[in-house]
């Protein structure tokens, strides 16, 4: 972690009993099984407007790739960007979110990793464990491990001599909670369409981000 986000941490938040949450949820984290049917997946993104973060979750039917529920959850967010630490500055608003959902998904695709995370948890493992549900963390570039160069298209992702995650199609996919980590690259390949994001996250960062234009368009008016 570099000086700066040490820092950040030891001025306003208690680092110790963020890395013992973070220790708790990878106890929690559960690997050998996946969904056996899916036929919702959801997708939860964030932007920022200043210090508002926009959480949106967009449930999509997989047989038809109609949009079932949508949530959007606006709030304050005093937690600075730190890698390694997104969900404390991400998750509130993500979980009220999700929580606010009429649908139930069978899996929720997060814009965050999974256990790829040097401490076994990262924002997709939160939010699996909090809300007991299949998660799978999708991002453009590995938080740590090493991305082995294979033949296939799905290169694996080593961190301390296990696989955590594929590189695939320019993003990387890792396991959160409740999915086999074998199973990821299949599943997430099942849900893309012309997008380089599978689209229920691909949806849920495309309606974020124009929600965030808006309010900074009514805020620029005050």
């Amino acid at each position: 972690m570099c000086r700066e986000c040490e820092r950040k941490i030891s001025l306003y938040f208690d680092k110790k009993r963020m890395l013992s949450i973070q220790h708790k949820v990878a106890n929690m984290v559960r690997l050998d099984n996946s969904p056996e049917k899916i036929k919702k997946v959801g997708g939860v993104d964030c932007a920022y407007v200043g210090d508002l973060v926009v959480s949106v979750c967009i449930i999509l039917d997989v047989a038809s790739w109609k949009v079932l529920d949508t949530s959007v959850v606006v709030d304050v967010c005093d937690f600075p960007y730190i890698p390694s630490f997104l969900s404390f500055r991400e998750g509130p608003a993500s979980i009220r979110a999700i929580m606010h959902l009429k649908e139930r998904a069978d899996l929720l695709l997060v814009n965050g990793v999974g256990i790829a995370h040097p401490k076994g948890a990262g924002f997709a493992s939160h939010i699996g464990v909090a809300l007991d549900i299949p998660t799978i963390g999708i991002t453009k570039k590995p938080l740590c491990g090493e991305i082995i160069e294979t033949e296939g298209t799905e290169r694996p992702i080593l961190y301390e001599e296990k696989v955590v995650g594929y590189a695939m199609r320019n993003i990387i996919v890792t396991p959160g909670h409740n999915v086999k980590t074998n199973d990821v690259p299949r599943l997430v390949l099942g849900l893309m369409k012309e997008h380089k994001l599978p689209e229920p996250l691909y949806l849920s960062h495309k309606l974020a981000s124009e929600l965030k234009d808006i309010i900074r368009i009514l805020y620029s008016k005050d």
